[in-house]
Formats: structure tokens, sequence, C-alpha cells
């Protein structure tokens, strides 16, 4: 015959202070993660952070696995070891064990800890079905349907443990993390990581931009159906990156080389302009007109493979070679359009 342990909760005051005990471990782990994401924003792991974060299920996915899951595992480690505890309870003179006074095991404690923050991650699914943001809600607590007053989502489970004093009392849990906050959307320097550009074909595009254009293909990943990711950017670049997205409706392949209604779409920045031009030149990439100096320095306008309407720009702040300066009055385009 199993005996039974009953045993009075802890109060909600000494809960909420080992609560806000473990808090601040969490937010300094918070605000690492934030300044470890503000320096890669700023460094080479730029371009590889745009991806990541370029989908809201890519968003979803880094927050959960930098920001949900440590946590979880941060109360669930702590809660199923000897300690019974996380720092804060033990602070506080508090444990958690199973309904039987005996020590929880690591899979209830993560089963306790998945149910606390997790409905916490559900409702900022891409789509997440109404019922089941409806459950996640009444499963953090939000909601008072089916649940008994004082005792959170974790108590509801089967064999679920309790917050109690160390004396000996069975814990119940201290409940859902107040004041989350989503790391992937803290303040950090911001930048367009990506314009899409619409295209008939994604190997014709590819060859253009890395043969006339010199672009190199960051990412070029199959979704299904003959989809797939594109990327494409000049080499060492520090602006944004061309998506390549085939045009799959017949809005979408009326688009194709007019995504601007003929004003110039694109402005790529260049610091030798003379040498670009020579070798767009030698690829056949149309040009609208002949060179031309601006108070910005150099800048021709030229189509790429669908007619889309660029400018080759070098700003002032990329002095040309002196060689570049000999140059300017020897070229005249063979290949201007129309």
């Amino acid at each position: 015959m199993t005996a039974h342990v009953h045993a009075q909760a802890a109060s909600l005051r000494p809960r909420v202070l080992a609560f806000a005990l473990d808090y601040i471990q969490i937010a300094a782990y918070a605000t690492v993660l934030a300044a470890v994401t503000f320096v890669a924003a700023a460094s080479p792991l730029q371009r590889t952070l745009a991806v990541l974060l370029a989908t809201p299920a890519s968003r979803d996915a880094v927050a959960f696995v930098t920001v949900v899951l440590p946590v979880i595992l941060y109360f669930a480690l702590q809660e199923g070891s000897a300690r019974q505890a996380t720092w804060g309870k033990r602070k506080l003179g508090l444990r958690v064990t199973g309904l039987d006074g005996g020590q929880l095991s690591l899979g209830r404690a993560l089963v306790r800890s998945g149910a606390k923050f997790l409905p916490w991650q559900i409702p900022h699914l891409p789509v997440p079905h109404p019922r089941l943001a409806a459950g996640a809600s009444r499963a953090a607590g939000l909601g008072a349907g089916g649940l008994r007053p004082g005792v959170a989502a974790g108590d509801h489970l089967p064999g679920a443990a309790g917050v109690q004093p160390i004396p000996s009392h069975p814990l119940r849990p201290v409940g859902r993390l107040a004041g989350d906050t989503n790391v992937s959307e803290a303040t950090v320097s911001r930048s367009i990581a990506l314009v899409t550009l619409v295209v008939r074909d994604y190997d014709d595009a590819i060859a253009f931009f890395t043969e006339a254009l010199r672009f190199v293909v960051s990412e070029d990943t199959p979704l299904g159906d003959g989809k797939r990711w594109v990327v494409v950017a000049p080499p060492e670049g520090c602006g944004a990156a061309l998506l390549l997205a085939r045009a799959a409706a017949p809005e979408q392949t009326a688009r194709v080389g007019n995504q601007t209604g003929g004003r110039v779409a694109l402005f790529l920045h260049t610091a030798d302009f003379w040498a670009d031009y020579d070798h767009m030149l030698a690829h056949g990439v149309r040009f609208a007109e002949q060179p031309r100096e601006e108070r910005y320095d150099w800048v021709v306008v030229f189509h790429d493979l669908y007619g889309n309407k660029w400018d080759l720009v070098q700003p002032r702040d990329h002095d040309p070679l002196p060689a570049q300066h000999d140059k300017r009055n020897s070229h005249a385009p063979n290949n201007l359009s129309s």
C-alpha cells in the first residue's frame, strides 16, 4: 500500500522571492546573449546571423534554442538533482520533491519545467492553431478553466511535483516565468539583410550574377517542389544580399525585369569603378548610357539579364587610382541599350 505525503504548499512570498533570485541569473544570461548577438552583428558573422534570422520560423527556432531551452534546463537539471532545488529556492529554504516526498527524477523535472515554459513558446509559432494557443495559455496558468487555485501548470501532470518548504513538504511549481523576454527581439544594430529579386530561372540568374557581376552564392538550399533558397552577394560585401526568387505565378512572372516600373531598382557600390565597368563590358552587360561623373563621383546605369535597371556607383569616399583617371575619357560603351 502506497503512503501519501500530505503537506501544505509553500506560501506565495518565498516562492516569488526564490523566482526573483533565479531570474537574476536568467537576466545575466540574457544580457550576455544580447552582447554576443551585438558583437556577431558587427562582425564577419553578420551574414550568417542574417540568414539565421531571415524568416519568422528560423527566428522562433533560434529563440527557442538560445532562450527557452536554456531556461527549461536551468530549472530541470537543478530540481531533478540531489539538491532538489534551484539556487533561488535553496536560498529561500525550498526544495522540489515528488508527491511521495522523494527526489524528483530528471524526466519528471524536464516535463515539469517544459509545462511551465513551453506555453510561452507555442503562441510565438508562425501559425499557431487557435485551440493550441488557447490550450497553451490555460496550461501556463493564464486561464482559470480547469485549474485549481494556487496550483501552477506543472502540478496538473500525473505524478507532478510541487514547491514546499524544505522540512518535509512536497513541492509545487513556482509558476510561469514572469516578464519573459524574447532575446531575438533585443535592441541590436539592424540592417536590411535580403532584397528579393524575382527571376525566371535560378541557374540563369546565378550565372549572370556570378560571372558578369562577380557575386558569390552564399546559400543555395532546396526547399522542395523545385523551389530553392538562393542568396547571392558581392564577395566581402557589407550591404544587403539578393534573394533570387523564381516566379511562381503569372502576377510574379509579369514583374520579372520590371520590379520598379522602369526606375533604377538597385545600386551597386564599388571601390574600383573602371575595373568593374570593363569586366561587365567584357561579359556582355547592357548599359543604358555612357559613364558620367556626378557629385558623388562616377555612375553608369546598366541592365541585369532580365532588364532591371541598376546603378554602378563609385562613391567619393573611394578615390579612384591615378590610372583610373586616365581611363575616364577613353571608355565608350559599345553595347548601349535603348
